[in-house]
């Protein structure tokens, strides 16, 4: 499932990368993916309408913007 923190922030720039990151972080210390808000028109395989258990023990952080700033990380439970 993908989640969009941008959802509910709308667009951060330069701290996105820093917002994906953190949220990667809560996702695996709390074992539970969170739902996208604002996404109730987007397909429902992509992104969570309600909270899921987290399915493997790795979470891809992903974060690009217009201004060129782009973040990639891999964040894995101990």
């Amino acid at each position: 499932p993908l989640v969009a923190p941008y959802a509910s922030l709308g667009h951060t720039g330069a701290a996105s990368g820093m917002i994906e990151l953190a949220t990667a972080a809560l996702i695996t210390a709390n074992n539970q993916v969170p739902p996208t808000r604002n996404a109730d028109l987007a397909a429902e395989d992509c992104f969570l309408q309600t909270p899921q258990f987290l399915k493997q023990p790795h979470v891809l952080a992903l974060s690009q913007t217009c201004e060129g700033a782009a973040t990639a990380a891999i964040i894995s439970q101990p």
